[in-house]
């Protein structure tokens, strides 16, 4: 039990719940632990309350887009230090230097190939520290 609770934990936030299943399969695979949260609300509350390690955070969500979730995780102190990737279907440079700009430290577009997203945490995770 306490192997598991040393594992990474990863947020994903995506309206979608198919594509949360499919990421927490995948991240399990990769010997991360997985949250989910359907909008940025949702996923604003839920980093206060269990402080994840990384964030996985589509844009075009109800309520809240990924844009301005990003932006309210990085200007929040407690928040701030998490690193954000953005995963998303959007590739229109504009919404790539809007996501960039509110602090997502990548921007990965969907489909996006296994070996590429855990390469990319790995990478988020090595670079943000313990």
């Amino acid at each position: 039990m306490a192997e598991a609770a040393a594992r990474p934990t990863i947020l994903v936030v995506d309206d979608d719940r198919l594509v949360q299943v499919m990421l927490a399969d995948l991240l399990r695979e990769g010997g991360f632990a997985s949250i989910s949260a359907a909008n940025g609300r949702e996923a604003l509350e839920t980093c206060q309350r269990a402080r994840p390690n990384l964030i996985l955070l589509d844009i075009t969500m109800p309520e809240m887009d990924g844009i301005e979730t990003c932006r309210r995780l990085k200007g929040n102190p407690d928040t701030a230090p998490i690193p954000v990737l953005a995963l998303t279907t959007h590739d229109e440079p504009s919404t790539v230097f809007a996501m960039m700009e509110a602090g997502a430290l990548l921007y990965l577009t969907k489909p996006v190939a296994s070996e590429r997203l855990l390469s990319a945490i790995n990478l988020a995770l090595s670079i943000s520290g313990p």
